[in-house]
């Protein structure tokens, strides 16, 4: 009788334990339930082309049920930056683009700005998130993590791991996989780990895992979640003006900062900046060397999709036009993985890592982008962007310059 009322009680034990619906529909319960949540955040992103940065941040959210675009209001701060929602503004302080001011949307007079975009690159379709939801901060938040874990939570390849201690809160952990298969390319492997606090319900850890050949991408992140409190707000002037410094320049939509640093854009006619960058074969090249030479320069990363279009046009137009001399830059991503990535995609042009003063420099703004200079190294030709039918473009314009006659 002891034995059985033993494995009764071991029973009774095993079924309290919570299923991961329980443990997910108490964390979605749990963000729903609260009216502020307020925590600190740190992101680290290693990533095999770029190597590992962390970014640090303080967030306070309102939890808004009606709120139909967010489900919140917030007030986010990194370092010197500073992005607040209120349900009918937006307001962007970011001085690292070159601007003191504090930018607004207003919702009722700039809507485009509160809705996700549609375009078409290259015969495909994306859609472009509005900019409050590009916070990388509220991307990860508790109410976009419970929205996002909504909608997965009943697929398969869940698994429950042991409880543990993550950044001193006894969790509860899930593993999901979304993806786990061998490919041509290789192991495509997509997984995410989530722990939940055991007191709160509320997510302070998540790990996710990307090896993806296919796409020649590596990349781990991880998002702590500490310093939880749920204290009241005493009003709500920290989603409002009242939260940027007194005399804060607020910017309305087209207007300019009287303190904006304003980036004179290289235009054609202009000669171009000189450099000397060393390529994966440590071979020193300066752009005053190449005087002389007709050349094509390719601002350059990884993982970019329009730059992928462009490396096979990029090949052939390097095989045909000896007499071009096209380079390819490429300042975020590191030598060894560039290295690897010119292997895999045959690239046949030199590549010049290590490059970001270029970069800026030339004050590109989004890859690719193209700069075609004369013998004497002046800027004929620039462009910026790429299409799968873009490549006739390329070639009239190197044509022109090189004076070779269709």
């Amino acid at each position: 009788m002891k034995k059985i009322a033993f494995l009764l009680a071991l029973a009774a034990i095993v079924s309290c334990k919570p299923d991961r619906n329980e443990i997910i529909n108490g964390f979605i319960k749990s963000v729903g339930n609260k009216d502020v949540i307020r925590y600190s955040t740190s992101i680290t992103l290693d990533d095999e082309s770029k190597g590992k940065t962390t970014t640090k941040g303080n967030c306070v959210y309102k939890i808004v049920p009606g709120d139909t675009l967010a489900g919140c209001w917030f007030n986010v701060a990194s370092d010197n930056s500073k992005y607040v929602y209120n349900g009918a503004e937006y307001f962007d302080f970011s001085p690292s683009g070159g601007d003191s001011g504090v930018r607004v949307s207003d919702r009722k007079k700039n809507p485009e700005e509160f809705t996700a975009r549609e375009f078409e690159m290259g015969g495909q379709k994306y859609m472009v998130q509005p900019d409050m939801k590009n916070v990388m901060f509220f991307d990860y938040s508790m109410c976009e993590m419970a929205k996002k874990l909504k909608k997965i939570k009943d697929k398969p390849n869940w698994k429950m791991l042991e409880d543990t201690v993550i950044n001193g809160f006894k969790c509860r952990v899930l593993f999901y996989t979304e993806k786990d298969s061998v490919e041509k390319t290789g192991h495509e492997f997509w997984a995410e780990k989530y722990a939940f606090d055991k007191k709160t319900d509320l997510l302070v850890y998540y790990h996710s895992y990307i090896n993806s050949p296919k796409f020649d991408a590596k990349q781990e992140m991880i998002v702590d979640y500490t310093g939880l409190s749920f204290e009241p707000l005493k009003s709500n002037d920290i989603f409002t003006k009242k939260a940027f410094p007194a005399g804060a320049e607020f910017l309305e939509k087209g207007q300019e900062s009287k303190h904006k640093v304003v980036k004179i854009k290289l235009q054609t006619g202009t000669a171009a900046p000189d450099w000397e960058l060393t390529t994966l074969k440590d071979e020193k090249i300066t752009l005053s060397g190449l005087k002389g030479e007709t050349v094509f320069l390719v601002f350059s990363e990884i993982g970019c999709a329009p730059c992928e279009w462009a490396l096979p046009d990029l090949n052939e137009i390097a095989k045909e036009y000896k007499n071009l001399k096209l380079l390819a830059i490429y300042p975020k991503d590191a030598k060894q993985s560039l290295i690897k990535f010119a292997a895999n995609k045959k690239i046949v042009y030199d590549i010049l890592p290590n490059s970001k003063e270029v970069y800026e420099k030339y004050h590109v703004e989004g890859f690719p982008t193209f700069f075609l200079l004369d013998k004497a190294g002046i800027i004929r030709w620039t462009s910026s962007g790429y299409g799968k039918g873009n490549k006739p473009e390329l070639v009239e314009a190197i044509r022109k310059e090189l004076k070779i006659k269709n």
